[in-house]
């Protein structure tokens, strides 16, 4: 997802400034915390982590649309 949104905001792949760490969200946030650097994680592993030393700075709640449709029963099925 990172490089989407690099890609998005017209940033290159590859800069100086950004480590791949190739680890999973709770070690990258441990990482930035040692580093004192910026890292996008998803709000339940935030939760789960506590990380000291690094506290939220933009919330961003993505809206799923649901769409519910009513089950038809063919009119075979109804016995007509």
């Amino acid at each position: 997802k990172e490089q989407e949104l690099w890609a998005a905001a017209g940033l290159p792949e590859k800069d100086e400034h950004v480590l791949s760490t190739g680890q999973g969200q709770g070690e990258t946030i441990q990482i930035a915390a040692q580093r004192k650097a910026y890292v996008l994680c998803d709000s339940s592993t935030w939760a789960r982590q506590k990380p000291a030393g690094l506290s939220v700075l933009l919330v961003v709640t993505m809206v799923l649309s649901l769409f519910c449709l009513p089950r038809t029963v063919p009119a075979q099925a109804q016995g007509d």
